[in-house]
């Protein structure tokens, strides 16, 4: 049975983390989309619906945005790392959780959101 190596874990959650990342930005847009395109806000044609919870959709945006920079903050210590063993594998760990908890949340925070505003 082959050992995996450090470098290899580290690419591996270098990648992970860009997956969280992509999946916060397509989310924080996907919401922009639903406010557009089902709820109607923007739209020429001014039936928009009125917007159930805004606050939620505040905290769905900041749970994204969280995500989002949490995953930038990884992919730059991440990059320190390489250069610099002796860096603290504290910021990458609570960065990485940052994504991720960030990313779980806004998608419940949307998912509710979405469902009380269809």
């Amino acid at each position: 049975m082959a050992e995996v190596t450090i470098d290899k874990r580290f690419e591996f959650f270098q990648d992970y983390v860009k997956t969280v990342l992509n999946l916060s930005t397509g989310a924080l847009v996907l919401s922009v989309t639903f406010l557009h395109d089902i709820v109607g806000i923007g739209s020429e044609h001014g039936t928009a619906k009125p917007i159930q919870c805004r606050g939620l959709l505040a905290l769905t945006w900041v749970l994204f945005l969280g995500s989002i920079f949490g995953a930038l903050y990884y992919l730059y210590f991440h990059a320190l790392a390489s250069k610099d063993s002796e860096l603290s594998a504290r910021h990458l760990t609570i960065s990485a959780v940052a994504a991720l908890a960030g990313l779980f949340l806004g998608l419940v925070a949307f998912g509710v959101f979405g469902w009380l505003n269809i």
